[in-house]
């Protein structure tokens, strides 16, 4: 007889558990990242963050949460993704990768060359 109550009890718990802790996890993560608003997108700390130089390409800001980089074996489009105090995430959907600037050097993680973020450039944001 118990059995018949604790272990409905068990699974509704087990079920409805998750549920509340999302909206903890949500608020804890709320001011991690900048705010997306159009005006302050680019903004942190007095830098405007749209251009990204390197030896021989940069990453550009091309609105709408686009981003390109042109370098001398071609160009490609990327998706902006995160953003944080730190670095700016670009997700480049047709190759799989994703681009981290950072203020002095970009990180890239994807495929199985890249299975973690791993450095491959040199570079700074330019105005």
């Amino acid at each position: 007889m118990l059995r018949k109550i604790v272990l409905p009890l068990a699974a509704v718990f087990a079920l409805t558990t998750p549920l509340l802790l999302v909206p903890t996890q949500a608020r804890a993560d709320q001011g991690r990242y900048e705010r997306r608003g159009r005006h302050d997108r680019h903004e942190h700390a007095g830098l405007r963050r749209v251009h990204w130089q390197y030896p021989g390409g940069f990453f550009k800001d091309a609105g709408a949460d686009g981003w390109v980089e042109s370098n001398a074996s071609g160009t490609y489009h990327f998706r902006e993704v995160r953003r944080s105090r730190e670095y700016v995430d670009l997700y480049d959907a047709s190759r799989g990768f994703t681009a981290r600037l950072y203020d002095h050097a970009m990180y890239l993680q994807g495929g199985s060359q890249y299975p973690t973020f791993t450095k491959f450039y040199d570079g700074a944001w330019a105005e």
